[in-house]
């Protein structure tokens, strides 16, 4: 239109742009109902002559209406993996700096942006400020008229999708050591805390050990010198009142009066010795018990395995060990903890040098299945007296059957499976659980050293 003359510059913005600047999220919805494609550039959303970027606030906020408002580019990005799933959206949505939509808000959120429902409570349509009151003037201008010497308004600068160019946000640049310090950070995983640390499966803490053990045997030295003293006069008529008698070796069969005098060393039966359980005379006596596995090669425990299995949890065959250039030893220690007391248990596979002594230290005793593995132990055959004296293991796969032996025996089975070594933990746990309560029982010796 001309005015006096003059042509009048005028910039017109379509209807389509005028809505995107006032609800971006409308427009994403009637561009997804409609299928159009929207074209994700330099963090930049193209919808037709609309151009956006992605961190442009929208007028849907999370926790129902109550939280922040979305950003436009995590809107697209969840309706571009509304299909997968929720670890795949959370592994790309990482990788490629997208917020996240919550759980919560997500199938509200498509289901508007798709056509199911036409609004949603989660809405809330920030107000406008109040335009400024305009002045009156004593003559009104129209858009059909001009003031001549009046400045001319300048144009509205646009670029080429219509979109002024005050409401594009410039793209910061961000230094690539720090971003990939923080996508380093962003992959890292706990391995282990200061609980796990502390568990310390491998750490026997010998020394720890050895100073307790010397400060209760000078504890136990000054208690018997006085005790001693004050039983020095009534001594005599003790020592000559005592008579020889039948001494139990709490595995063995009953030893006669003249070998116990000689034999070393001497079981004495006293009446506090009735109220005390297996595992007082080991920690009163100082002695280390016995765990006795099978010799045979075919055997799932052997002393190849027996340490990492019973110390550490984890199951490794013995042929495994043997890849990994493991030799036999003669013997081995195991620690294990029994009410704060940390206690040390001897390994063997082989019984034949066993003293009288040391057939009194054992406690456990992994059967195989055959009874010729019991050929020369105490008892004389008699299985049912040997397993009141000595907790029985058996160990096999979890598909395997258990030997009809072992099934007449007072043994206890654990079960190891082939492959889930995750569960070789539970097994440990299920050993030691029945050595304890075994060793908790009552006896009537006590082992004197």
């Amino acid at each position: 239109r001309r005015v006096h003359g003059e042509p009048r510059t005028l910039c017109v913005l379509s209807s389509v742009c005028l809505r995107a600047m006032s609800d971006p999220l409308s427009l994403l919805r009637e561009f997804t109902i409609q299928n159009k494609k929207v074209v994700f550039k330099d963090d930049y959303l193209i919808l037709d002559n609309a151009k956006f970027h992605r961190d442009t606030k929208t007028n849907y906020r999370s926790q129902k209406g109550k939280g922040k408002a979305y950003e436009l580019g995590a809107v697209w990005f969840l309706l571009q993996h509304a299909e997968s799933t929720v670890p795949q959206y959370l592994r790309d949505a990482q990788t490629q700096k997208f917020p996240l939509i919550s759980q919560v808000d997500k199938k509200d959120l498509l289901a508007y942006l798709r056509g199911d429902i036409e609004t949603s409570e989660a809405i809330v349509i920030a107000p406008v400020a109040p335009a400024e009151e305009e002045r009156p003037t004593k003559k009104r201008r129209t858009e059909d008229q001009t003031v001549e010497g009046a400045a001319k308004p300048e144009p509205m600068q646009v670029d080429s999708v219509g979109v002024p160019k005050k409401e594009l946000k410039p793209v910061v640049e961000v230094d690539p050591a720090v971003a990939n310090a923080q996508e380093a950070a962003k992959r890292e995983r706990m391995l282990r805390t200061r609980k796990t640390i502390l568990l310390c499966p491998k750490k026997t803490f010998s020394d720890v050990v050895r100073i307790v053990n010397e400060h209760r045997m000078e504890q136990e030295s000054a208690h018997k010198r006085y005790t001693e003293h004050k039983q020095k006069k009534s001594k005599a008529s003790t020592d000559s009142s005592v008579e020889p008698m039948a001494i139990s070796n709490g595995v063995g069969a009953a030893l006669p009066a003249a070998a116990a005098v000689v034999s070393s060393p001497a079981v004495v039966r006293t009446n506090s010795d009735n109220q005390r359980s297996i595992l007082d005379h080991l920690l009163h006596y100082k002695v280390k018990p016995i765990i006795v596995v099978p010799a045979g090669q075919t055997a799932l425990l052997t002393v190849y395995n027996a340490k990492e299995l019973l110390e550490e949890g984890v199951f490794v065959t013995t042929q495994e060990r043997k890849n990994q250039g493991a030799k036999k030893p003669p013997s081995l220690e195991i620690m294990h903890t029994i009410k704060d007391n940390p206690i040390s248990f001897e390994v063997i596979d082989s019984t034949d040098r066993l003293s009288r002594s040391e057939w009194k230290r054992v406690v456990a005793v992994f059967a195989q299945g055959p009874e010729w593995q019991f050929k020369d132990w105490p008892f004389e055959g008699n299985m049912v007296n040997l397993f009141q004296h000595v907790r029985g293991f058996h160990l096999k796969y979890h598909d395997a059957e258990i030997p009809a032996t072992i099934k007449s025996w007072n043994v206890k089975t654990l079960s190891v499976h082939r492959s889930k070594r995750h569960l070789d933990r539970t097994v440990a746990n299920d050993f030691w659980e029945a050595l304890v309560a075994f060793l908790l029982t009552k006896r009537s010796t006590a082992i004197v050293p």
